[in-house]
């Protein structure tokens, strides 16, 4: 079995990662959104100006998420509202590291990307 350790830029831990045997662990949409809702960078980007295009990404986004949470899955139409979204947030190194980490945490780095290839 491999670990992968992630490390802030502190040089501190901040999760460790178990790779077991077998499959890959399926995405976890409730616990990633859930500790997304308790985050800091939720947090930042709730205090971001309010613009009609970054209402936009977040309705989109939500909706995907709930979509996923319910079961119905549409993996290209999640990716696309995560671009989306972060097209429209300046988010700093430790916000990135924060969503890194959940989406490592809750096995949704397998599927989506943060950044377009």
């Amino acid at each position: 079995m491999s670990k992968t350790y992630l490390i802030d830029n502190a040089g501190n831990v901040v999760a460790v990662i178990d790779h077991g045997e077998g499959d890959p662990p399926s995405p976890d949409y409730k616990g990633f959104y859930a500790a997304l809702l308790s985050s800091a960078i939720y947090q930042a980007v709730l205090q971001m100006p309010a613009t009609a295009e970054l209402a936009r990404a977040l309705a989109i986004f939500v909706s995907a998420i709930q979509d996923a949470m319910a079961g119905r899955v549409n993996e290209q139409a999640m990716q696309g509202a995560i671009w989306l979204l972060l097209s429209q947030v300046q988010l700093g190194e430790d916000n990135v590291t924060e969503l890194t980490v959940l989406m490592n945490t809750y096995h949704l780095d397998k599927t989506y990307s943060l950044a377009p290839p």
